[in-house]
């Protein structure tokens, strides 16, 4: 059977590791033996996004070809894709959620196979974290009410889930899509070719990825805080990403904050080996920047807005997770591995077996052979 592989390149919310993933995801399938074509969307939207010719050309032995999308909103900042002349000849999978394909779940013939995969939908506590509870609970029976129309086919619909949050929402909110259907396989990295780093400095140096659609302001709210404290000096923070909204021209003076804009993957690998921690503040479905730091064997921050922060907790991951996200919540922690760098010791001691768990769960090998598995069972049920 036909895999058919859609990337969301040109789509309003264009993410670099989903990107990536699709390509990837495409490549393992081709090498072993299966038919696969990767779907690029041709609709523009005016947003900024990276350029995708490097991927093009790197995967140029997949087959590729050019798709016309459609998009409309809907309540809780969800968009509706509606693709034309979709291929009806094999298995699709999307990106994102189930909730952004509702269109051609309704409308899709009889036999054809489906993989939603949930890139996008972001979890808090059980709950979608956009907007109103109301608007969750009128969206999701929107969603049941399309299922239920499509009853028949149910057998046809799969979900790729990334996080274990997002397989209990799933079950729990949409029963009709059987349990057998639903497959958790998490984001993926190569971290084999991440330095454990060795920061030598007395000063704790703390990294932030991704620039302000990361949440950067939060992580300058905790400096202001350490500045008040007194215990700045302590720190070095970087920042890598770009920052597109006004920086505190006070904080701009400070020494010991270094804004290294946007780099290329190997300068980041580089600065990556002399940190000491990570902070992850941002509103996460399943980060790559904590799998890259546990990688780099640095102490990661992260919240329970990273809706993956239970995967972690629950394989033995040694890391800090702040309850709500606030800056205040960090800064004892940040203060504490402070002082533990201040006398000489290693901020992070859990460095080598956190890196131990990645490689164990969450290497590239590991997952790419349950992403075959999944589309093998698809294929013959």
């Amino acid at each position: 059977m036909k895999l058919y592989l859609i990337s969301p390149i040109d789509i309003k919310y264009s993410f670099r590791a989903t990107e990536r993933y699709i390509y990837e995801y495409a490549d393992y399938l081709r090498k072993h033996g299966k038919d696969v074509e990767i779907l690029i969307t041709k609709r523009k939207i005016k947003s900024k996004k990276q350029n995708n010719d490097n991927l093009i050309r790197k995967y140029r032995k997949i087959r590729q070809q050019f798709i016309d999308c459609r998009e409309f909103l809907l309540p809780l900042k969800w968009y509706i894709f509606i693709y034309k002349d979709l291929p009806r000849d094999g298995i699709i999978y999307f990106p994102y959620s189930i909730y952004d394909y509702l269109y051609e779940v309704l409308f899709k013939p009889k036999g054809q196979k489906y993989i939603m995969g949930s890139h996008s939908m972001h979890l808090k506590n059980g709950r979608m974290i956009e907007n109103h509870q109301l608007l969750e609970s009128a969206l999701n029976s929107l969603v049941n009410l399309v299922l239920w129309l499509r009853r028949r086919e149910i057998k046809n619909i799969y979900i790729h889930a990334i996080n274990t949050a997002q397989v209990d929402y799933i079950k729990q909110n949409f029963k009709l899509i059987k349990e057998e259907n639903i497959f958790y396989i998490p984001n993926m990295i190569n971290a084999e070719k991440y330095r454990i780093a060795k920061n030598k400095s007395n000063k704790l140096r703390v990294v932030h990825i991704g620039g302000t659609d990361k949440d950067a302001h939060s992580v300058f709210s905790i400096i202001k805080l350490l500045k008040e404290d007194g215990h700045i000096n302590d720190f070095e923070f970087y920042f890598i990403g770009k920052l597109s909204e006004r920086v505190d021209p006070e904080l701009m003076k400070m020494p010991n904050l270094h804004f290294l804009g946007e780099i290329s993957e190997k300068s980041k690998l580089k600065v990556l080996s002399t940190m000491d921690a990570i902070i992850v503040p941002a509103y996460e479905t399943f980060s790559m920047v904590v799998l890259e730091g546990l990688a780099s064997g640095l102490y990661v921050l992260t919240s329970k807005k990273n809706a993956a922060w239970r995967d972690f907790k629950e394989l033995g991951i040694k890391l800090f997770v702040a309850e709500n996200g606030q800056p205040v919540e960090y800064i004892k922690a940040l203060e504490n591995l402070a002082a533990v760098k201040k006398i000489g010791k290693n901020a992070n001691r859990y460095a080598d077996y956190n890196k131990n768990i990645v490689i164990k769960n969450f290497g590239e090998s590991i997952v790419l052979k349950k992403i075959l598995g999944m589309f093998e069972y698809t294929e013959h049920i």
